[in-house]
């Protein structure tokens, strides 16, 4: 043998699987089961990560989209009812147009719009034997007046709607020293509704209570 021959590394053979010892062959394997764990948490985040960043771009797209798309908002569809001078009742058993998600089942609501560009609005309900409120809201949200049937005058709630410029020309024409028995509302905007709550203490009131809701009254008071 050449002594160039002698110089040359001895490469050492791979280790057989059989020939490594239980502690080794218990490592490798947690070893590989960590890797294989590793890659599959990877993968799970990337999909959460993904599912995440559709989500937000449907709620984006949802929310830019709906108002082009749809009929009417709740103010529009409101300020026409009890167009007959009437409160029309809301709801999912009475006009599935006009049903309120979550309503309260122990409660009738009825609501009148009103446009006091047509003029001032008067209001009047009778008080029963059922607990009544009526409330007026400004179109697109927000109280400005409310009152129960513990303020009825012999058992009757009346009360004007009308705007400043209308209030300012009724009282020009009240007269001096005359008592003046209207109680008037001014509201801040033209449109909105009134609404008549009366509430169902036992299921068999309900048929009472949507007759009391009904009838509130909405009509001219010019």
């Amino acid at each position: 043998m050449t002594h160039a021959a002698l110089e040359q590394p001895i490469k050492a053979a791979p280790p057989d699987r059989q020939s490594l010892s239980p502690a080794m062959r218990a490592a490798s394997q947690k070893q590989l089961r960590w890797l294989m764990a590793r890659g599959n948490l990877a993968r799970l985040l990337h999909g959460l990560v993904l599912l995440l960043v559709l989500a937000a771009l449907a709620h984006i797209l949802t929310t830019l989209l709906i108002p082009r798309y749809a009929r009417q908002d709740s103010g529009s569809l409101f300020v026409v009812s009890g167009a007959e001078g009437q409160a029309d009742l809301i709801g999912t058993d009475v006009n599935p147009e006009t049903a309120i998600i979550d309503a309260d089942p122990f409660t009738v609501i009825g609501v009148c719009g009103f446009d006091l560009i047509d003029g001032p609005l008067r209001v009047r309900a009778r008080s029963g034997q059922l607990p009544l409120a009526l409330s007026v809201h400004m179109r697109g949200g927000g109280v400005f007046y409310a009152v129960t049937d513990k303020a009825a005058q012999r058992g009757i709630i009346e009360f004007v709607v009308l705007k400043q410029s209308q209030f300012d020309e009724r009282v020009a024409r009240d007269d001096d020293g005359e008592s003046i028995r209207e109680l008037r509302v001014v509201s801040p905007v033209p449109q909105g509704i009134v609404v008549a709550r009366a509430l169902v203490k036992q299921p068999s009131d309900r048929q009472t209570a949507e007759a009391l809701v009904r009838g509130m009254a909405c009509g001219s008071a010019s």
